[in-house]
């Protein structure tokens, strides 16, 4: 299928096949700094985007992220098999790069050649990177790179068992690229997302019903923060209320931190 209405509900059934007891998905409408980067071209994948936190579980492997993100129903992840979506493909629908913090490391998935392949033409397309967070020293390092993922619930040291996939909103610029992929390639706005991560809210109680391991799922609009470099806004508590403005989307109801 070729609807980015199912980029949630996969997403979901990945972490359920991960073995995850919870997930939070967030629309972050911040645009992040972009002085301390792990390399010049990714200040294109700074903005606004869509954050998957999976809890409880064994973390990610860099290898089943890149295994997710070219893989076709039924596939088998761990001990389980996905049979209904296609894993993190239909991300490609919003984004045309994804970032991950997992297993103590920082990943770079760039089906199009668009992050790391560079700005100009004749980079390499289909590649991806991995970084050792060494534990925490990165993180200080590349401060504005890892600070998206601070606000979305990374330790940057690496521990606990936790994932943290960022998938950046496609922008205008990025849609018109000649790399960008194609038949999907159109511009993704937070306001569109944000409708669609409340009709994923809205059939949050569905997708436990079929669930084997997931028994929390919370959706979440972040509050924009106007941001200097270094600076990270902080998301929602771990009872889920959120910081003073984030939007907590139980069911059809949005509940704003106050």
């Amino acid at each position: 299928y070729n609807d980015s209405a199912f980029f949630l509900a996969d997403v979901a059934e990945v972490a359920d096949a991960a073995g995850a007891g919870g997930i939070e998905v967030a629309l972050d409408p911040n645009t992040y700094p972009a002085r301390s980067l792990l390399l010049p071209q990714l200040a294109a994948f700074q903005g606004p985007a869509v954050t998957v936190k999976f809890t409880g579980g064994a973390p990610l492997q860099p290898e089943e992220i890149a295994q997710l993100l070219s893989a076709a129903a039924p596939f088998k992840l761990r001990r389980r098999i996905v049979r209904f979506g296609n894993g993190l493909v239909t991300a490609c629908h919003v984004t045309d790069a994804v970032f991950a913090v997992s297993a103590g490391r920082l990943c770079v998935f760039d089906p199009t050649g668009q992050a790391l392949g560079g700005p100009k033409e004749g980079g390499s397309d289909g590649s991806a990177k991995s970084y050792s967070l060494d534990g925490g020293k990165l993180a200080s390092r590349f401060i504005d790179q890892f600070a998206p993922f601070i606000a979305a619930g990374a330790d940057p040291a690496g521990s606990g068992n936790c994932t943290v996939i960022r998938f950046p909103l496609r922008t205008e610029d990025q849609a018109s690229n000649p790399k960008a992929l194609s038949p999907v390639a159109s511009a993704n706005d937070a306001e569109a997302m944000r409708d669609a991560l409340a009709t994923f809210a809205a059939d949050a109680h569905r997708i436990l019903l079929f669930a084997s391991s997931l028994t929390d799922i919370r959706a979440v609009c972040r509050r924009e923060t106007p941001l200097e470099a270094g600076g990270t806004p902080t998301g929602p508590t771990a009872e889920g209320g959120g910081e003073k403005g984030d939007e907590v989307i139980v069911g059809d109801e949005v509940i704003v931190g106050q």
